[in-house]
C-alpha cells in the first residue's frame, strides 16, 4: 500500500534530538506514512542515530553532499515523496501520537478537495517542562475555518500563525503552486508558501496542540535574514494579491519593530533606535513602538525593562486564563 502521508524531516547536525523526533513519527496511531529524512551535509553522528531505524521500511534516508539550507532539504523530500499529503517535522521537535490520525480525518471528509492545509496549535518544550505559548493561537482569526480567503490572507499577511511542524498539506498544492522558495534562507520559506496556498485553498485550524517544539540554545535563528526575507515576502504577497497593499505599511512597521527589538536585546542600541523609528514612521498608532523607542535611549537597561514588561504581561494573561478555568469548573453554568 502506498503511503498516504509523507513526513519530511531535514537534518543538519541533529544527533542530540533526532532520535526522539523519529520515535514520535514511529509512535503515531496512524500508520500509513513514510518518513523521508534529508541529511543536509551533517558533520556529526546524525547518520549513526538515523541508521538505528533503517529496519523500518517506511523510513527513507537521502543525503546532500553539502549544506544547502532547510528549504532545499524540504524540497528534496517533497520531490522524493510518494504520499498524497506532506507533513513537516524538524529534527529537534516531537509530535503527539494522535497528530496524523486526527488531521487526516479532516482531509478524508473533504470530498471536493477544497482544503489545502490543516494545522494546529503547539506547545513549547523547555527542558522537561511543557508550556502552551501565545503563538500561534493568539493570532489565528476567529472562525478561520469559515471566513473568506481574503480575510485569511489579510490576517496571515500581517502575522504568520501557521507553525510548519504542525501542518499537513495536500501534495497537489505543491504540484499546482510550485515548491518552497530556496532563496528564502532566513527561516521564512514555509511562511511564503502558506501565503501562496491561502489564496487558492481552504485552511483548517485545530485549536489544540499536536506538537512539542523544543526550545534550546541551538534553535535555528537568523533574525537579520528573517527580517530581510520578511520584506521580500511582503512585496511578493502584494504583487500576488494587490488588495494587500493597503496593509503594507502596517506589516512593514511590525517587521521593523521586531527587528529593532532583536537589536535591542543584543545590545545594539543605536541600530535598534533607528529600526524602531522606521517602524513608527510606517505605523504611528502603535503605543508599544514609542515605548520601545524611548527605552532605546537607556541602552541595554532599556531593553531589560522592555523584556520584563513583556514577561509581566504574559504572566498576567496566564493568571487570568487560569482563574477563568477555575471559575468555569466551580460554576459550569457560567
Amino acid at each position: 500500500m502506498e503511503p498516504k502521508v509523507c513526513v519530511i524531516m531535514p537534518c543538519y547536525n541533529g544527533e542530540k534530538f533526532i532520535g526522539e523526533a523519529i520515535e514520535s513519527v514511529v509512535n503515531q496511531t496512524y500508520n500509513n506514512w513514510e518518513l523521508i529524512i534529508v541529511d543536509d551535509g551533517s558533520t556529526d553522528n546524525s547518520k549513526v542515530v538515523i541508521k538505528r531505524y533503517f529496519d523500518d521500511n517506511r523510513i527513507k534516508y537521502i543525503a546532500h553532499k553539502e549544506n544547502r539550507g532547510i528549504p532545499a532539504a524540504r524540497n528534496t523530500g517533497i520531490k522524493a515523496s510518494k504520499g498524497e499529503y506532506i507533513a513537516f517535522l524538524d529534527q529537534d521537535d516531537i509530535w503527539l501520537p494522535e497528530k496524523l490520525k486526527e488531521q487526516i480525518e479532516i482531509f478524508n471528509i473533504d470530498r471536493d478537495q477544497e482544503i489545502g492545509l490543516v494545522f494546529s496549535d503547539i506547545m513549547h518544550l523547555i527542558g522537561d517542562e511543557t508550556i502552551r505559548p501565545e503563538w500561534p493561537s493568539k493570532y489565528v482569526p476567529n472562525n478561520l475555518n469559515r471566513i473568506s480567503k481574503e480575510e485569511v490572507l489579510k490576517s496571515l499577511f500581517l502575522q504568520n500563525f501557521i507553525p510548519s511542524i504542525s501542518v499537513i498539506v495536500r501534495k497537489d498544492c505543491f504540484d499546482r503552486l510550485g515548491l518552497l522558495n530556496e532563496n528564502i534562507t532566513g527561516g521564512a520559506d514555509d511562511y511564503e508558501f502558506w501565503l501562496r496556498i491561502s489564496g487558492y485553498f481552504k485552511i483548517i485550524y485545530f485549536n489544540k496542540p499536536f506538537v512539542k517544539k523544543r526550545i534550546h540554545e541551538n534553535n535555528y535563528s537568523n533574525m537579520e535574514g528573517f527580517f530581510k526575507d520578511g520584506l521580500h515576502i511582503l512585496n511578493m504577497a502584494i504583487q500576488l494579491y494587490p488588495f494587500l497593499a493597503k496593509y503594507g505599511n502596517k506589516k512593514r512597521g511590525r517587521l521593523y519593530y521586531n527587528y529593532g527589538r532583536y537589536l535591542q536585546k543584543i545590545g545594539e542600541s543605536s541600530q535598534s533606535k533607528e529600526a524602531i523609528h522606521i517602524a513608527i514612521l510606517y505605523d504611528y498608532l502603535q503605543l508599544k513602538f514609542y515605548i520601545a523607542y524611548l527605552l532605546c535611549h537607556f541602552g541595554s537597561f532599556g531593553g531589560w525593562i522592555l523584556t520584563k514588561l513583556s514577561y509581566l504581561k504574559s504572566i498576567t494573561k496566564a493568571a487570568k486564563s487560569k482563574l477563568s478555568e477555575i471559575t468555569k469548573k466551580s460554576n459550569p453554568h457560567l
